[in-house]
């Protein structure tokens, strides 16, 4: 069964317009580290593969990303996606694990 992250794009470098957008993407384990116990935890990466297009959201990328957060999960459950995972930050996104409703 494949994984899935969704992707919120808000760097206006990333995007086509002047929108954050949201997206997502098949990933799989790339490898695995320990945790402080000693079990074994996946590491994953995304493989490029697209799930669902860039939707863009109502929010400019310079906009307010707890707005453009809020407005990623309801266009995720419209578009049938259930975020699993907290939104985690990175440089030019914010990425959360889903799966299909």
């Amino acid at each position: 069964m494949p994984n899935f992250v969704a992707a919120l794009t808000n760097v206006s470098d990333c995007v086509v317009g002047d929108y954050c957008d949201v997206s997502v993407i098949t990933s799989e384990v790339v490898g695995y580290r320990e945790d402080s116990e000693g079990n074994e935890i996946p590491e994953y990466g995304m493989t490029g593969d697209v799930a669902m297009e860039a939707i863009e959201t109502n929010v400019r990328t310079d906009g307010d990303i707890g707005d453009a957060l809020t407005e990623a999960d309801a266009i995720l459950r419209n578009a049938g996606w259930d975020r699993v995972g907290e939104w985690e930050p990175s440089q030019n996104a914010y990425y959360a694990d889903v799966r299909r409703s």
